[in-house]
């Protein structure tokens, strides 16, 4: 596998998926009220919760075994059954718990949530299934397909005044069109059944039960959170401000998924040096990203959201800051988190990700209640760099750990040159358009890169990129 081509079409189609997802949000914050919006949110964060007893590890575990070579067919019809089983389970479980779950969300959604879990839980294993066939990049046209649906749908359900639940069918109706488009995809065919392979992906699952749903678990848990001590609409607020952050979420997702697979392969082949050099090279790219956005969010986060989303969301502004910062140990995080997992490593991952739950958990109780919707966005961030510094140790005890301080000195000191240059033109001019708002985060850029181009090292690396895809 190619990891520089793969890995590029996977940051391609999910910043494109990200774009549209984006502008979507913004036409749909414009169609359907805040408070809708938030209930839509928390319908959202119920799906995401009940990915753990759904799936319990077992998606990654079908990627990692297809990945090793062997009995892939086998793996694949027994990852299958498991997966019937389990949403069956929940699906049954859901049904009888409706009352409160209408309770909650203030609409009787049942139905829909379990056709929802059941058309994403089955997309997400043929995913999988093409991932471990070492074909990230081929699942690159069908997550923006997802988004593509999702948005367009929702765009004609809200017009029309389907409101609400415009935006629930639209949702089921992109994962449908994920599901028909992976499952065509997979080269993977089913083959017979086994029990000694079942227990083999439940034991590698029981340990990635946490690490399978960990990129989403702190978004539903602050939503969780923030709908018991505020308002749906705050709900919306913030969520507007966690999806503005997600922007850089592509490059994670880009970053781990494509490495994934690879170190899973490299591992069978006790391929040591070639796990060791690839960590620092996956990390910098985040890095070059990262920093300079987190400047950016801290002078125009009340900007964006306003321009973006209405001036009643605003109230975010402060939780997109925050969020934005926390970008940069989860960026790091999710790299070193799949090393440990394509080693074999899902146990240390788990104890991890148990640590910045809990963790997230504890401090968003404290912070809500005082500081609202900064107060979560404070508390994810605290947990999320709680969660580095434990899979850091971990992996070190397996690996040389090691990351390109040089570059990522140079990259901090871009956005700090960046950030007053931004910080001086904004005391001359106010921004009164959303055009005038772009035109200043593009300045930004250009001050940015400029100052990274005088950087010999990263000028030729960014060239090596470039020459790969001539």
């Amino acid at each position: 596998m190619d990891l520089i081509k793969s890995g590029a079409k996977i940051l391609s189609a999910r910043s494109l998926s990200s774009g549209i997802k984006f502008l979507g949000l913004a036409y749909f914050a414009r169609t359907v009220g805040a408070t809708e919006l938030g209930v839509f949110f928390m319908f959202q964060a119920v799906l995401s919760f009940l990915v753990i007893p759904s799936n319990l590890g077992i998606r990654l575990a079908v990627e990692k075994r297809i990945s090793e070579g062997t009995n892939k067919s086998k793996y694949l019809t027994t990852g299958f059954l498991i997966k019937i089983a389990l949403l069956t389970v929940v699906s049954i479980f859901l049904i009888f718990a409706s009352d409160y779950l209408l309770m909650y969300l203030g609409e009787d959604l049942t139905l829909l949530l379990v056709i929802a879990l059941v058309v994403r839980e089955l997309s997400g294993l043929f995913i999988a299934t093409i991932r471990g066939e070492l074909r990230v990049g081929d699942t690159a046209i069908i997550q923006l397909a997802y988004a593509v649906s999702w948005v367009g749908a929702g765009a004609i359900l809200t017009t029309v005044g389907y409101g609400l639940y415009g935006l629930v069918y639209s949702l089921i109706f992109g994962y449908l069109v994920k599901l028909i488009w992976s499952f065509y995809r997979k080269r993977t065919a089913f083959g017979k059944p086994s029990v000694t392979l079942g227990w083999s992906l439940i034991g590698y699952g029981i340990y990635s039960i946490i690490p399978s749903i960990d990129g989403e678990v702190h978004n539903w848990m602050d939503i969780f959170l923030i709908s018991i001590f505020m308002t749906p609409a705050a709900v919306a607020a913030y969520e507007f401000a966690w999806r503005v952050s997600q922007a850089f979420k592509v490059l994670i997702s880009a970053i781990s998924e494509t490495i994934f697979p690879q170190i899973s392969a490299w591992n069978a082949k006790d391929s040591v040096r070639s796990l060791e050099r690839l960590i620092p090279r996956a990390i910098t790219p985040g890095l070059i990203f990262v920093f300079p956005a987190a400047g950016g969010a801290w002078l125009l986060s009340e900007e964006i959201l306003q321009f973006a989303f209405g001036p009643e969301y605003t109230v975010a502004a402060a939780a997109l800051v925050i969020l934005m910062i926390g970008k940069a140990p989860r960026m790091i995080r999710a790299v070193i988190g799949k090393c440990l997992l394509g080693i074999d490593r899902a146990d240390r991952v788990t104890i991890a990700s148990i640590v910045d739950i809990v963790g997230n958990i504890a401090l968003n109780l404290l912070l809500i209640p005082t500081y609202g919707l900064a107060g979560a966005a404070l508390g994810t961030t605290l947990s999320l760099t709680l969660g580095l510094l434990v899979r850091w140790w971990f992996l070190s005890q397996e690996l040389t750990v090691t990351v390109d301080w040089k570059t990522a000195t140079w990259c901090l000191g871009a956005t700090v040159v960046m950030t007053i240059v931004l910080w001086a033109l904004l005391t001359v001019i106010e921004i009164s358009s959303a055009l005038l708002l772009m035109m200043v985060i593009s300045f930004g850029a250009v001050i940015y890169f400029f100052v990274l181009a005088l950087n010999n090292e990263l000028r030729t690396e960014v060239q090596s990129v470039v020459r790969t895809f001539s």
